[in-house]
């Protein structure tokens, strides 16, 4: 139980979602951010008569996200992985991240080792706030 502002709270799971296997680990690591809410992720799929490499629709992922310092720490890790598109949801920001390859999202994925820097790195950012 926790305390949020004058009355006593819970943190439940509120529901389980399909993922696409190759998509989980992307998906837990956004999730382990405190301010950010995944909504939709894909794999994606191989185009006809090409290379696996190539996907008539990339994989993705899209997120909400409502603290800025996990939301610099996500999109510093994803620069250089994903095109990332940010529209105006129903009062909100919302996030769609876009491997552009399926070379893109293994690179990704082995750098999801070093997440734990920008864990560290929030947490150095949080106590000069």
């Amino acid at each position: 139980m926790t305390k949020r502002r004058d009355h006593a709270a819970e943190i439940i799971t509120l529901k389980s979602a399909e993922i696409d296997n190759d998509m989980i680990s992307v998906v837990r690591w956004l999730n382990s951010f405190p301010g950010v809410f995944t909504r939709h992720s894909c794999i994606g799929g191989p185009a006809d008569n090409q290379p696996d490499d190539t996907r008539s629709q990339p994989p993705f992922v899209v997120f909400y996200c409502d603290n800025e310092v996990d939301l610099f720490c996500v999109l510093r890790e994803l620069s250089g992985y994903a095109r990332i598109e940010i529209d105006w949801q129903r009062g909100q920001f919302r996030y769609h991240v876009q491997f552009c390859r399926g070379t893109a999202l293994k690179g990704f994925l082995v750098q999801l080792d070093r997440s734990d820097y920008y864990k560290d790195l929030r947490a150095k950012i949080t106590s000069h706030l």
